[in-house]
């Protein structure tokens, strides 16, 4: 039996050739479209190393592929070869990770997870006979995307519900809850009424405490030192609404320090979300929504809308969720570290 002939060996090997070569360019292609799509989102927000993450490296990947259709065939037919299994085994990984809802084997992802089932661990404490409800984080409620309709709430509270017990994580197996002060703040009750007040913390989930044990917060470290430290910090804070709580809540307290706590990782992705919303009201000299004496009104807007969401239940992705976040790789981006969006909520 006579081998193949020259010219269709040629023919054999020139198909292969342009395979390697549209398989190269296409993964190029690919990468290219996740720092395009994080643009769109996040702008020019990202800064560091968040953005040598979310920008650099698929454009690094990118270039590095789009050279390798310049190698030799043998060496692009190799390439691919190594590149098809990993591309099949990156799906399956991702199918798995976000097609059925399994979002608790995202490893970076444990806050993610806990608000997406806060419904039902607040159901269970409730049927344990404990009034408790989610920290619902200003964002969310008044102007993030799944919160109500900004121009719809007469204001956009900073804090949480006075006086209740308030979960507001679950990162290690542990439900961290605590009883919100007058203000509907993480700090114990009557720290509001100290004078002098000595120290103001101001700032995101650190200040806050998120998924911290309560006697070490933060905050309750300093204030073994300091006893009339007062903290205004909420979880998904950024600049603005933390100037809002500096002029709504510690201006008539006049504290004897602030300390303004600044996290590189988000502030400023905050802060391009914040520019987009209500919040640029705080940007005019002595506004204010007065939210000291409107205490009552904010108590009854957010339990209205924690109470929704526990009756909702836990929050499943769509089909057209699921597609999208296939196509992005999102659950194995957020597991890796390398999705702005999938970073723990601060």
């Amino acid at each position: 039996m006579k081998g193949a002939s020259p010219r269709a060996q040629m023919d054999k090997g020139s198909r292969s050739d342009r395979f390697a070569n549209w398989a190269l360019r296409s993964a190029a292609m690919y990468l290219l479209l996740l720092p395009l799509w994080a643009l769109t989102r996040f702008g020019l927000s990202l800064g560091g190393a968040q953005a040598l993450k979310i920008y650099g490296l698929p454009l690094i990947l990118a270039a590095g592929l789009l050279s390798a259709t310049r190698l030799r065939r043998g060496a692009k037919a190799a390439l691919v070869l190594v590149m098809l299994p990993v591309a099949a085994a990156t799906l399956v990984v991702e199918l798995i990770l976000t097609v059925p809802d399994r979002q608790e084997l995202n490893l970076r992802g444990m806050r993610m997870v806990w608000r997406d089932n806060r419904a039902t661990a607040i159901a269970g404490m409730r049927a344990r006979g404990v009034k408790a409800y989610p920290f619902i984080p200003p964002k969310e409620f008044g102007y993030g995307d799944s919160g109500p309709v900004a121009s719809t709430v007469p204001l956009i509270p900073l804090g949480g519900i006075s006086g209740v017990p308030t979960l507001l994580c679950n990162e290690s197996g542990t439900d961290v809850v605590y009883v919100a002060d007058e203000l509907g703040f993480n700090n114990p009750a009557g720290t509001w009424d100290i004078r002098p007040m000595q120290v103001a913390l101001i700032g995101d989930s650190f200040v806050h405490g998120e998924c911290v044990s309560g006697e070490e917060q933060l905050t309750a470290l300093i204030r073994r030192r300091a006893p009339g430290t007062v903290s205004v910090g909420v979880a998904g804070a950024g600049p603005l609404s933390e100037l809002a709580a500096l002029r709504e809540y510690l201006a008539e307290v006049k504290p004897l320090r602030v300390v303004w706590f600044f996290y590189e990782g988000n502030d400023l992705e905050d802060l391009a979300a914040e520019a987009r919303s209500p919040m640029t009201r705080y940007e005019s000299p002595g506004f204010s929504q007065n939210l000291v004496s409107r205490r009552r009104t904010i108590d009854s807007l957010l339990s209205r809308y924690a109470d929704s969401l526990v009756g909702a239940g836990p929050r499943h992705f769509t089909t057209r969720d699921k597609v999208q976040r296939v196509i992005l790789l999102r659950g194995l981006r957020g597991a890796l570290g390398l999705d702005a969006a999938g970073r723990p909520v601060t």
